[in-house]
């Protein structure tokens, strides 16, 4: 699955509001939220705004609450290359149909192709953990396109020393020893095959007794012991703990196809995740990165202030980066 396939999945077919939803259990708070109510807050009336890889609109949602509570009439636009399903926003997070009616979207937009889209002019470009994700020459070109004159983008964006990049390269590592070939998944795939068929409870009672089973079944064990060990609180985002229960809490009426069957859904569950993870770990800014932008922009006649941490619980989560264009 590539990677545009991995995140449009992720932002329909899970009840996630943000890219942080194990961080996140609503829209963006704390200092995040502060920032993006002062940015839409200093907004003029009936001005113009595109938030670029925008996911499930949590950025364009502030906007549009902003602007119905000053009044200030914004234009909001939202563009993403995977789809952006209005319906499944509503339905599964809840948010109100008359607010999303104010903010009109674009699917299929990648962040160098802004100019793609049949609006232009844009007073400010927001992106939220989206702007990093794309070529970065291009993408400021293509903002440089779609701005007015004195017209600016507001980006937070993943950065390579940030506590979420530090905290997820230790969950890809972990990743890594689950799906190894001596890993947690391979020693539950031997286990499943010397289980054979389990069809009442007093095959799986009989399990006990089958030496080759109980002695997979402790080096299981082991190796999620060894797993949280190693990787600590990490460890627990991939949910194997949670899936082995699942795994054992349904043998009753299984064979080796059907438990197979369920190692695999996790497996591709756990293969998506991993896939987003590299992509954010790919994505983040570094020091060269920031310092090529600032040289993007001054060759494109915009100036790039100095990025500013931006934290969450006392942790940094990323950098925030104002462009304007000259």
């Amino acid at each position: 699955m590539n990677s545009k396939n991995v995140w449009q999945e992720y932002w329909q077919q899970s009840n996630a509001f943000t890219s942080l939803a194990a961080d996140f259990s609503g829209n963006y708070d704390g200092e995040i939220g502060e920032h993006w109510e002062q940015v839409f807050e200093s907004l003029s009336e009936s001005s113009r705004v595109l938030d670029i890889a925008c996911g499930n609109l949590p950025v364009s949602i502030i906007a549009a609450q902003i602007s119905h509570k000053c009044s200030l009439d914004l234009n909001i636009h939202a563009c993403d290359v995977v789809d952006i399903d209005k319906q499944h926003i509503h339905t599964k997070i809840g948010i109100s149909k008359s607010l999303l009616d104010t903010i009109q979207v674009h699917s299929g937009i990648k962040n160098e192709d802004l100019t793609d889209i049949p609006i232009n002019n844009f007073d400010l470009v927001t992106s939220m953990f989206g702007f990093e994700y794309g070529d970065l020459t291009k993408t400021i070109i293509s903002i440089k396109n779609i701005l007015k004159p004195k017209g600016r983008a507001e980006l937070i964006c993943h950065y390579d020393q940030s506590q979420i990049i530090q905290t997820n390269r230790i969950i890809v590592k972990s990743i890594l020893d689950i799906k190894s070939a001596n890993g947690v998944l391979t020693t539950l795939m031997k286990l499943s095959d010397a289980m054979g068929n389990l069809y009442d409870r007093t095959q799986i009672l009989n399990l006990k007794k089958n030496v080759k089973c109980e002695r997979l079944r402790e080096k299981l064990n082991a190796k999620l012991l060894k797993l949280y060990d190693k990787y600590g609180e990490q460890s627990k985002d991939a949910n194997v703990v949670a899936f082995v229960k699942h795994f054992f809490a349904n043998l009753e009426g299984s064979n080796k196809v059907t438990r197979n069957r369920m190692i695999f859904v996790y497996k591709k569950e756990l293969n998506n995740h991993f896939s987003r993870l590299q992509d954010l770990l790919n994505a983040a800014l570094t020091p060269t990165k920031v310092e090529n932008m600032f040289q993007i922009c001054q060759q494109y006649d915009m100036h790039m202030n100095q990025p500013e941490e931006i934290n969450y619980n006392h942790h940094q989560v990323g950098l925030k980066i104002s462009i304007l264009n000259k």
